[in-house]
């Protein structure tokens, strides 16, 4: 328990900051940035313009704070899942392995779904094809993390009942 609020204590401030400029950056990019609607003008590269350039600019920074928000709650989730395996009957380190790869798995699913939709606009002015690509992409990935939770899941619900079957079975026999 000790440890749990050490990591809070050390984690909140920098979770608050990182909230606070990823606020910010969502601000800038819906409330400030239509109004440099001139900046569209400049052709800067390849058919981007000066606003195309700085929107972009502020999604992928937003996007850095995402990850550094999810780096920082990993240690925190680890602590979560050590405390819930050891609560299951017959738990060992393989089943808190599992627990964290589907945890893991459901995070890169979000990540991979909130890139798509955040980055499709611009993806689509490279190629009349460029949308259709990352969207086909974008569902391989996910299907194959489902695909990997879903097989984690039934092999750590797998075990967990056999674990449970001998727990009863020796419990029948005293």
């Amino acid at each position: 328990m000790k440890r749990v609020i050490s990591k809070l204590k050390e984690f909140l401030p920098r979770l608050t900051n990182y909230l606070l400029i990823l606020l910010f950056i969502i601000l800038t990019h819906n409330l400030v940035l239509p109004l440099l609607g001139f900046l569209r003008r400049f052709i800067l590269v390849y058919g981007y313009n000066a606003y195309d350039t700085l929107s972009i600019s502020l999604l992928l920074f937003g996007f850095f704070i995402i990850f550094r928000i999810f780096k920082d709650i990993s240690p925190i989730l680890d602590i979560v899942v050590k405390a819930f395996v050891k609560i299951l009957p017959g738990s060992d380190k393989i089943e808190e392995k599992s627990i964290k790869r589907i945890l893991g798995d459901f995070a890169y699913i979000i990540i991979i779904i909130l890139t798509f939709v955040l980055l499709e606009s611009y993806i689509s002015r490279v190629s009349e094809y460029g949308t259709s690509i990352t969207r086909s992409f974008a569902f391989i990935l996910i299907i194959l993390l489902f695909y990997d939770v879903i097989k984690t899941g039934h092999i750590l619900l797998e075990e967990q009942m056999k674990t449970l079957s001998k727990i009863k079975l020796k419990k029948k026999k005293s």
